[in-house]
């Protein structure tokens, strides 16, 4: 039960981002990221791990537990959220550098 609270409770989140657009909840394993896209979200959580203190790769494992996909807009937003270490960011993987498995094209 925990887990669907910090769920919905991100999703909120992106959701007043994103100004009332619809944010869902995505599995690492649906998502197909680009070297360009990976290379950007590991300097990010390195930077992150820095600033808290906490090892780079507990932030990127955080990360792929937590993508959400806005629609109608087609972000692909991975959310920081770490409130044991009072973190809460968000970043969005441009649409250039990630989509769908199955996909012959992008979506946005």
């Amino acid at each position: 039960m925990q887990e669907y609270s910090i769920e919905a409770q991100v999703v909120e989140r992106v959701e007043a981002l994103y100004e009332g657009q619809r944010a869902v909840h995505v599995s690492a394993s649906d998502i197909l990221i680009l070297m360009e896209g990976k290379r950007a979200i590991a300097r990010s959580a390195i930077k992150v791990a820095e600033a808290v203190g906490l090892r780079g790769q507990d932030v990127v494992n955080n990360l792929f537990d937590n993508m959400y996909y806005v629609e109608p807009s087609g972000s692909l937003v991975m959310a920081i959220y770490m409130p044991e270490h009072g973190l809460e960011l968000f970043a969005e993987v441009p649409a250039r550098m990630w989509t769908f498995k199955g996909q012959s094209h992008y979506l946005n």
